[in-house]
Protein backbone atom coordinates (compact mmCIF):
# COMPACT_ATOMS: atom_id res chain seq x y z
CA UNK A 1 0.00 0.00 0.00
CA UNK A 2 1.03 3.31 -1.32
CA UNK A 3 -0.10 6.45 1.07
CA UNK A 4 0.71 10.09 0.56
CA UNK A 5 0.02 12.35 3.73
CA UNK A 6 -0.64 15.98 3.64
CA UNK A 7 -0.33 17.68 7.14
CA UNK A 8 -1.83 21.72 7.54
CA UNK A 9 -4.45 23.79 8.77
CA UNK A 10 -6.92 23.60 6.55
CA UNK A 11 -8.67 26.79 8.14
CA UNK A 12 -10.76 26.00 6.02
CA UNK A 13 -9.82 23.16 3.25
CA UNK A 14 -9.59 24.42 0.19
CA UNK A 15 -10.09 23.10 -3.68
CA UNK A 16 -6.06 23.66 -4.11
CA UNK A 17 -5.78 21.45 -1.34
CA UNK A 18 -7.61 18.27 -3.02
CA UNK A 19 -6.59 19.12 -6.24
CA UNK A 20 -2.80 19.02 -5.20
CA UNK A 21 -3.81 15.52 -2.80
CA UNK A 22 -5.27 13.77 -5.80
CA UNK A 23 -2.61 14.82 -8.50
CA UNK A 24 0.46 13.26 -5.99
CA UNK A 25 -1.76 10.59 -5.35
CA UNK A 26 -2.01 10.19 -9.25
CA UNK A 27 1.65 11.12 -9.83
CA UNK A 28 2.76 7.71 -7.95
CA UNK A 29 -0.57 5.69 -8.34
CA UNK A 30 -1.25 5.61 -4.54
CA UNK A 31 -3.99 3.92 -2.91
CA UNK A 32 -4.93 6.37 -0.07
CA UNK A 33 -4.05 10.26 0.43
CA UNK A 34 -4.58 11.36 3.99
CA UNK A 35 -5.21 15.26 5.19
CA UNK A 36 -3.80 15.36 8.61
CA UNK A 37 -5.00 19.16 10.17
CA UNK A 38 -3.01 20.72 13.04
CA UNK A 39 -4.47 20.58 16.53
CA UNK A 40 -6.60 23.74 17.60
CA UNK A 41 -4.05 24.97 19.95
CA UNK A 42 -1.33 24.74 17.40
CA UNK A 43 -3.44 26.85 14.64
CA UNK A 44 -4.51 29.29 17.45
CA UNK A 45 -0.82 29.91 18.00
CA UNK A 46 -0.02 30.10 14.37
CA UNK A 47 -3.16 32.57 14.05
CA UNK A 48 -1.52 34.84 16.52
CA UNK A 49 1.31 35.93 14.20
CA UNK A 50 -0.72 36.63 11.31
CA UNK A 51 -3.41 38.53 13.21
CA UNK A 52 -6.21 36.93 11.83
CA UNK A 53 -9.52 35.48 13.59
CA UNK A 54 -11.38 33.22 11.59
CA UNK A 55 -10.40 30.35 13.36
CA UNK A 56 -12.41 26.90 12.97
CA UNK A 57 -12.90 24.20 15.44
CA UNK A 58 -11.34 20.94 15.04
CA UNK A 59 -14.96 19.44 14.63
CA UNK A 60 -15.40 21.91 11.71
CA UNK A 61 -12.51 21.22 10.02
CA UNK A 62 -12.69 17.74 10.22
CA UNK A 63 -16.16 18.13 9.28
CA UNK A 64 -15.17 20.16 5.85
CA UNK A 65 -12.87 17.75 5.27
CA UNK A 66 -14.76 15.01 5.14
CA UNK A 67 -16.85 16.77 2.92
CA UNK A 68 -14.57 17.47 0.32
CA UNK A 69 -13.10 13.17 0.39
CA UNK A 70 -16.89 12.21 0.27
CA UNK A 71 -16.44 11.90 -3.68
CA UNK A 72 -13.12 10.65 -3.96
CA UNK A 73 -13.09 6.87 -2.12
CA UNK A 74 -9.06 7.61 -2.04
CA UNK A 75 -9.11 10.57 0.46
CA UNK A 76 -9.80 10.81 3.91
CA UNK A 77 -8.60 12.56 6.66
CA UNK A 78 -7.16 11.46 10.29
CA UNK A 79 -7.50 13.51 13.42
CA UNK A 80 -4.65 12.31 14.91
CA UNK A 81 -2.64 15.62 15.43
CA UNK A 82 -5.66 16.53 17.83
CA UNK A 83 -5.33 17.49 21.41
CA UNK A 84 -1.07 18.61 20.81
CA UNK A 85 0.44 21.63 21.08
CA UNK A 86 3.10 21.11 18.65
CA UNK A 87 3.53 19.49 15.71
CA UNK A 88 6.18 17.14 14.74
CA UNK A 89 5.80 15.58 11.30
CA UNK A 90 7.97 12.78 12.10
CA UNK A 91 5.97 11.59 15.02
CA UNK A 92 2.75 11.84 12.75
CA UNK A 93 4.22 9.60 10.49
CA UNK A 94 5.74 7.42 12.96
CA UNK A 95 1.63 6.87 14.06
CA UNK A 96 0.83 6.46 10.63
CA UNK A 97 3.67 3.61 9.76
CA UNK A 98 2.07 1.62 12.79
CA UNK A 99 -1.18 2.03 11.86
CA UNK A 100 -0.26 1.20 8.30
CA UNK A 101 2.83 -0.99 8.85
CA UNK A 102 3.51 -2.25 5.23
CA UNK A 103 2.65 1.17 3.75
CA UNK A 104 4.82 3.17 1.69
CA UNK A 105 4.42 6.71 3.50
CA UNK A 106 4.90 10.16 0.94
CA UNK A 107 5.02 13.11 2.93
CA UNK A 108 3.56 15.80 0.67
CA UNK A 109 5.30 19.57 1.00
CA UNK A 110 5.83 22.75 -0.90
CA UNK A 111 9.02 23.63 -2.65
CA UNK A 112 9.05 26.38 -0.10
CA UNK A 113 10.08 24.20 2.59
CA UNK A 114 12.95 23.62 1.79
CA UNK A 115 14.90 24.51 4.87
CA UNK A 116 12.77 22.53 6.87
CA UNK A 117 13.50 19.75 4.67
CA UNK A 118 17.03 19.97 5.24
CA UNK A 119 16.64 19.90 8.82
CA UNK A 120 14.97 16.40 8.47
CA UNK A 121 17.62 15.30 6.18
CA UNK A 122 20.19 16.38 9.35
CA UNK A 123 18.71 14.44 11.89
CA UNK A 124 19.05 11.00 10.46
CA UNK A 125 16.78 8.75 9.15
CA UNK A 126 13.64 11.08 8.26
CA UNK A 127 14.77 10.23 5.00
CA UNK A 128 15.18 6.68 5.21
CA UNK A 129 12.29 6.17 6.31
CA UNK A 130 10.07 7.74 4.69
CA UNK A 131 9.63 9.50 1.11
CA UNK A 132 8.54 13.16 0.01
CA UNK A 133 6.74 14.50 -2.79
CA UNK A 134 7.90 18.16 -3.16
CA UNK A 135 5.38 20.39 -5.58
CA UNK A 136 6.77 23.16 -7.23
CA UNK A 137 5.31 26.16 -9.30
CA UNK A 138 5.67 26.34 -13.10
CA UNK A 139 8.35 28.03 -13.93
CA UNK A 140 10.73 27.67 -11.06
CA UNK A 141 13.61 24.63 -11.25
CA UNK A 142 13.54 23.33 -7.51
CA UNK A 143 14.27 20.28 -8.44
CA UNK A 144 17.11 21.42 -9.69
CA UNK A 145 17.40 23.81 -6.61
CA UNK A 146 17.14 20.67 -3.81
CA UNK A 147 19.23 18.57 -5.55
CA UNK A 148 22.37 21.24 -4.97
CA UNK A 149 22.47 20.07 -1.68
CA UNK A 150 25.00 17.36 -1.16
CA UNK A 151 22.59 15.90 1.55
CA UNK A 152 19.23 15.91 -0.45
CA UNK A 153 21.48 14.33 -3.77
CA UNK A 154 22.54 11.50 -1.20
CA UNK A 155 18.84 10.76 -0.58
CA UNK A 156 17.42 11.50 -4.10
CA UNK A 157 15.50 8.51 -4.57
CA UNK A 158 13.29 9.58 -1.19
CA UNK A 159 12.09 12.23 -2.90
CA UNK A 160 9.46 12.80 -6.12
CA UNK A 161 9.31 15.78 -7.71
CA UNK A 162 5.64 17.38 -8.98
CA UNK A 163 4.45 20.45 -10.96
CA UNK A 164 1.67 22.27 -8.96
CA UNK A 165 -1.30 21.92 -11.02
CA UNK A 166 -2.38 25.01 -13.21
CA UNK A 167 -5.24 27.09 -12.42
CA UNK A 168 -4.81 27.36 -8.54
CA UNK A 169 -2.37 29.78 -7.87
CA UNK A 170 -4.64 31.86 -6.42
CA UNK A 171 -6.71 29.53 -4.27
CA UNK A 172 -5.79 29.56 -0.49
CA UNK A 173 -6.98 29.27 2.99
CA UNK A 174 -5.91 33.04 3.24
CA UNK A 175 -7.76 33.93 0.22
CA UNK A 176 -10.79 32.36 1.53
CA UNK A 177 -10.65 33.86 4.67
CA UNK A 178 -10.52 37.38 2.88
CA UNK A 179 -13.22 36.81 0.87
CA UNK A 180 -15.63 35.41 3.71
CA UNK A 181 -14.91 39.01 5.51
CA UNK A 182 -15.65 41.10 2.04
CA UNK A 183 -18.80 39.19 1.78
CA UNK A 184 -17.34 37.71 -1.68
CA UNK A 185 -18.48 34.64 -3.36
CA UNK A 186 -16.42 31.16 -2.64
CA UNK A 187 -17.30 29.60 -5.88
CA UNK A 188 -14.40 27.71 -7.14
CA UNK A 189 -11.90 28.15 -3.81
CA UNK A 190 -13.82 25.43 -1.98
CA UNK A 191 -15.99 22.58 -2.40
CA UNK A 192 -19.57 23.31 -3.14
CA UNK A 193 -20.74 21.73 -0.06
CA UNK A 194 -18.14 23.34 2.30
CA UNK A 195 -19.22 26.67 0.43
CA UNK A 196 -22.70 26.15 1.79
CA UNK A 197 -21.21 26.10 5.62
CA UNK A 198 -19.22 28.93 5.61
CA UNK A 199 -22.14 31.12 3.64
CA UNK A 200 -21.96 34.40 5.78
CA UNK A 201 -19.56 33.76 8.17
CA UNK A 202 -16.69 36.30 8.79
CA UNK A 203 -14.26 37.76 12.16
CA UNK A 204 -17.32 39.01 13.64
CA UNK A 205 -18.68 35.23 14.22
CA UNK A 206 -15.07 34.56 16.01
CA UNK A 207 -14.94 37.67 18.71
CA UNK A 208 -11.05 38.28 20.11
CA UNK A 209 -10.05 36.32 22.87
CA UNK A 210 -7.93 37.40 25.78
CA UNK A 211 -5.11 34.65 25.57
CA UNK A 212 -2.66 36.13 27.93
CA UNK A 213 -3.75 38.16 31.43
CA UNK A 214 -0.19 40.81 30.67
CA UNK A 215 -0.72 44.85 30.19
CA UNK A 216 -4.23 46.25 29.85
CA UNK A 217 -5.51 42.26 30.74
CA UNK A 218 -3.32 42.03 33.64
CA UNK A 219 -6.25 42.28 36.49
CA UNK A 220 -7.04 38.72 35.24
CA UNK A 221 -4.24 37.24 36.45
CA UNK A 222 -4.04 35.14 39.62
CA UNK A 223 -1.12 36.73 40.14
CA UNK A 224 -2.27 39.98 39.69
CA UNK A 225 -2.25 42.45 42.87
CA UNK A 226 -5.35 42.35 44.49
CA UNK A 227 -5.53 42.60 48.39
CA UNK A 228 -8.50 41.40 49.59
CA UNK A 229 -9.62 39.53 53.03
CA UNK A 230 -10.59 35.30 52.87
CA UNK A 231 -11.44 33.24 55.15
CA UNK A 232 -9.72 36.17 57.61
CA UNK A 233 -6.78 36.61 56.05
CA UNK A 234 -5.32 39.35 54.01
CA UNK A 235 -4.37 37.96 50.97
CA UNK A 236 -1.44 40.02 48.21
CA UNK A 237 -3.16 37.57 45.56
CA UNK A 238 -5.72 35.51 44.25
CA UNK A 239 -2.65 33.39 43.63
CA UNK A 240 -1.41 33.50 46.91
CA UNK A 241 -4.94 32.07 48.91
CA UNK A 242 -5.54 29.65 46.51
CA UNK A 243 -2.19 28.12 46.76
CA UNK A 244 -2.33 28.63 50.78
CA UNK A 245 -5.76 26.59 50.53
CA UNK A 246 -3.77 23.12 50.35
CA UNK A 247 -2.89 23.62 53.94
CA UNK A 248 -4.62 22.96 57.00
CA UNK A 249 -2.46 25.03 59.53
CA UNK A 250 -3.40 28.34 60.25
CA UNK A 251 -0.23 29.50 60.59
CA UNK A 252 1.17 27.62 57.24
CA UNK A 253 -1.58 30.06 55.52
CA UNK A 254 -0.51 33.28 57.40
CA UNK A 255 3.53 32.46 56.16
CA UNK A 256 2.08 31.85 52.50
CA UNK A 257 0.15 35.11 52.53
CA UNK A 258 3.06 37.40 53.18
CA UNK A 259 4.95 35.44 50.23
CA UNK A 260 4.91 36.73 46.35
CA UNK A 261 2.70 35.00 44.30
CA UNK A 262 5.92 33.24 42.25
CA UNK A 263 6.78 32.28 45.45
CA UNK A 264 3.47 30.86 46.84
CA UNK A 265 2.94 28.99 43.92
CA UNK A 266 6.21 27.33 44.10
CA UNK A 267 5.53 26.29 47.92
CA UNK A 268 1.91 24.89 46.71
CA UNK A 269 3.42 23.12 44.16
CA UNK A 270 5.97 21.37 46.68
CA UNK A 271 3.30 18.82 48.43
CA UNK A 272 0.56 16.49 47.37
CA UNK A 273 -2.68 18.10 47.23
CA UNK A 274 -5.54 15.55 49.30
CA UNK A 275 -8.02 14.18 47.21
CA UNK A 276 -10.82 16.69 49.12
CA UNK A 277 -8.56 19.39 47.89
CA UNK A 278 -8.80 18.41 44.10
CA UNK A 279 -12.34 17.62 44.53
CA UNK A 280 -12.74 21.59 45.77
CA UNK A 281 -10.58 23.33 43.79
CA UNK A 282 -12.78 24.89 41.23
CA UNK A 283 -15.04 26.12 44.32
CA UNK A 284 -12.04 27.28 45.98
CA UNK A 285 -10.68 29.45 42.77
CA UNK A 286 -14.70 30.53 42.47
Amino acid sequence: VTIVVMGGSFNPPTLAHKIIMQSAVDCIDAQMGIFVPVSHAYLKRKLRKDGGRICFSEEDRMKMLNIMCADDKRLSASDMEYGSFMVVTYDTLGKLQKRYPEAELYFLSGADKKKIIMDWAAKGDFLEKYHLIIVGRDGVDFERDFLEESELLDRRESFVFLQQPEGIDHISSTAVRKRMNLGESLEGFVQTEVMEMLDGISEKDFPEEIERFIEEYDFLSNTCLSPFIWEGIAWKTAENAFQASKFSSPDRRKEIALMSAAKAKQRGNLISASKEWEDEKVEIME
